[in-house]
Order: structure tokens, then sequence, then C-alpha cells
């Protein structure tokens, strides 16, 4: 064969095997994103092992507008932060936090719900600021950090430290028990708890609302373009469905 002709030949087979390929790997569907909810009540909570509630719901049409297959689980806090630090989930929807158990973090820009945390207590009178507290113990639940309100007071030199409880209701109960003066609860959550034992006399002052993100380590391949996808594609299912961040 002459020399000319043998090169084109190659130059034809490394054509068809490069398509090929190529046609190959954009055949494939995209990798399985795996997702972390941590538990909002009624609105993402775990039933028989899968994600439900309304803010799972918009969380799968987003994916979907993406065409982006995920499987969508709801866990506790702790659980959720240490399947992130394992790598074991890739994307983690909670409050909005530079930095989640110290491990930088990047995240999306548009929040689908917006939560309130409050100073609760039964003292007499008005309910102080908790920026103004000094020398109390303050109950809160095991894992939480809301938004690192309780981080910046105990870092405040205020001689504040904290009780942890498992839940709502146990903090409640301790609450109404005196084990401490103040209490920080997520509005909702104390709402139900409150409605479940009762709490006549509890005061309530709101600290502040909180926005809450999807967010993935930094360290994962394309973590930012697929945050800004997930964006466009929440503000779509957002102008569609009518959802709004609802306070709680």
């Amino acid at each position: 064969m002459p020399h000319r002709h043998a090169v084109q030949l190659v130059y034809v087979i490394l054509v068809i095997v490069f398509a090929s390929g190529h046609e190959a790997t954009a055949a494939a569907p995209p990798e399985k994103l795996r997702v972390g909810f941590s538990e909002v009540g009624t609105y993402a909570f775990s039933e028989k092992g899968e994600g439900k509630g309304s803010l799972v719901e918009i969380a799968h049409m987003a994916f979907k507008e993406m065409d982006h297959p995920t499987t969508v689980r709801v866990y506790p806090l702790k659980r959720l932060y240490l399947l992130l630090a394992n790598k074991q989930i890739d994307m983690v929807f909670t409050i909005e936090k530079s930095k989640l158990q110290g491990r930088d973090v990047v995240s999306n820009s548009v929040p689908i719900m917006i939560v309130q945390v409050y100073l609760y207590t039964f003292a007499k009178g008005p309910v102080p600021s908790v920026w103004d507290l000094a020398g109390e113990k303050i109950l809160s639940i095991d894992g939480y950090t809301y938004s690192n309100i309780r981080t910046r007071l105990e870092q405040s030199g205020k001689n504040i430290g904290f009780i942890e409880a498992i839940s709502p209701i146990t903090a409640l109960r301790m609450l109404k028990a005196r084990r401490a003066t103040y209490m920080l609860g997520y509005k909702r959550r104390m709402d139900l708890a409150i409605q479940s034992i009762g709490a006549d006399g509890i005061q309530s002052a709101l600290i502040r609302d909180i926005p809450m993100y999807f967010h993935m380590l930094k360290t994962t391949p394309n973590a930012e373009p697929l945050l800004q996808e997930l964006d466009a594609a929440l503000l779509k299912v957002i102008r569609r469905t009518g959802h709004s961040a609802v306070t709680h």
C-alpha cells in the first residue's frame, strides 16, 4: 500500500474511533447526584427511607428541570454533616453557613425556605435581646448552632453556657422545669412542641431570619457550575409553582 494511502487510512480510523468514543460519552447518563436535606418539620422529612415534604418536592422539580438524576434523603443534622464530610453525599440543604463543620463549602444563591430563630423564656417581664445576656445557661438542640448564633454567644466572653437537649419537646420540658432560664429554638419546631405539651406563660422574641441553601464542598468537581445551574432551575420552578420561601 502506498505510504500516502496508509496515512489516510490511519487518519480515517482515528476519526472513527474518536467520534465513536465521543458519542458514547455524550450518550452516557449524568452521574446521579446524592442530595441530603436536614430535617425541617413537615417540609422535609424521611418516610420509609425516602425524602418527603414540600421542600423535597421543589428540589425534585428543579433537578428534573436540570435533567440531572438525583437521590434525595432527609437526615438528622449531625448525620448530614458526617455524610458530607465522608463524601457519602454530594450536596446538602441546610441553613446558611460559610463553613459546615469546619469545611469550606460553596452555596447556591436562591433560598427555598427561610426559618426564624427565637429566644424563649418563662421569665416575667420583657424578653431581653439574646446579645444582652450574660452569665446564663441556655437550652439548645444538640447539633444546632442556629447559623452560628450559639457560637457567637459562646465566644462573647459573657460566661454563657449551653445545655443540650435531643429535641424541641425535651428542651421545652427542661425549660418548664427551669433547668435554664432561656432557650434557642426554630419557631416552626417550637410551635409544634408547644402545641404538643403546652407552655402557658412562655414568651419569645425573634433573634433573626435564616435563609436555607444548598451547599457543596469546594473540593467537589464542578460544584460551582452545578449550583449555578440549580439556581436557574429553582427560579423556573418558583415562577411556575408560585412557591415562596415562607418564613417559619
